[in-house]
């Protein structure tokens, strides 16, 4: 008797593109998959787990500290976005610990309908259990790291509001019923 895949357990993007000469295991392929997903507004809790527990994802505009608060920041986009596209994705670095990785991204505001293109580098940290432990997303163009410690605040503090306004699911049936 087989067993089914639940429809959230699904990785749509895990055969993404690599760079010629970059070489990359499947399991990478996968986490780049789960980052792609999450992206395209289609989040679960065992995507998740593809997550260490205080791993941390930062944007420009966001820092998210733990799996809970990452969480939080990507179960909120299909409230936020009528559309969250990936048009492209290459995988163009990776070694023990890293993987960078190119990425085409188009979203459309439910309130505002103009789609709004993104070109970023994104670049996952993976720890010896094989679990992102820092995702870091930036214009392809770059942006300076650090900043003012308001700046540092103000990523951190837009995280949490993210987090204390959107409810999570607690298990795999809550997660089914998003």
């Amino acid at each position: 008797m087989s067993k089914s895949i639940q429809s959230n357990h699904i990785i749509i993007n895990a055969s993404v593109d690599v760079a010629p000469g970059v070489a990359v295991d499947d399991h990478r392929r996968t986490l780049v998959g789960v980052v792609l997903n999450l992206f395209q507004g289609k989040p679960s809790l065992h995507k998740m787990d593809f997550f260490a527990e205080d791993a941390v994802y930062e944007n420009p505009v966001a820092k998210s500290v733990g799996r809970t608060s990452i969480a939080g920041q990507f179960y909120g986009l299909p409230e936020l976005f009528r559309s969250s596209v990936t048009k492209s994705a290459q995988i163009t670095a990776s070694d023990a610990h890293t993987t960078s990785f190119r990425v085409l991204h188009e979203f459309t505001p439910k309130l505002v309908p103009k789609t709004v293109s993104f070109d970023t580098v994104m670049t996952i940290t993976v720890d010896a259990a094989g679990k992102i432990t820092h995702w870091r997303d930036r214009p392809s163009a770059g942006i300076p790291d650090g900043g003012s410690g308001l700046v540092e605040w103000l990523r951190t503090k837009q995280s949490e509001l993210t987090k204390a306004v959107l409810s999570l699911p607690n298990d795999d049936e809550e997660d089914l019923e998003r």
